[in-house]
């Protein structure tokens, strides 16, 4: 976004960091979603989008289970949204 003389600085794909809140699931992680969402830093679709988008190589880590990880995802986006997850 910027550079201070040799020093440069880049945003985070919010994106990303919102999908890694949700897979470790503390409650400050749930609560920083809630507000990441709150603010609009990230919406719903586009976090349920780049969760598609990585799904299929989610075979190379053998610690996630896609299936529980997508779970995860539309669970915490329907309860920081007051959503329930039929109504996706």
């Amino acid at each position: 976004i910027e550079r201070h003389g040799q020093l440069d600085f880049f945003h985070y794909d919010l994106r990303a960091q919102a999908l890694a809140k949700i897979e470790r699931g503390h409650a400050r992680d749930l609560r920083d979603l809630r507000e990441m969402l709150q603010r609009g830093l990230v919406d719903a679709r586009a976090v349920r989008d780049a969760f598609a988008a990585i799904e299929p190589e989610l075979i190379r880590y053998p610690a996630l289970d896609a299936d529980v990880f997508a779970d995860k995802v539309t669970d915490a986006l329907a309860s920081s949204s007051g959503a329930t997850r039929d109504d996706d």
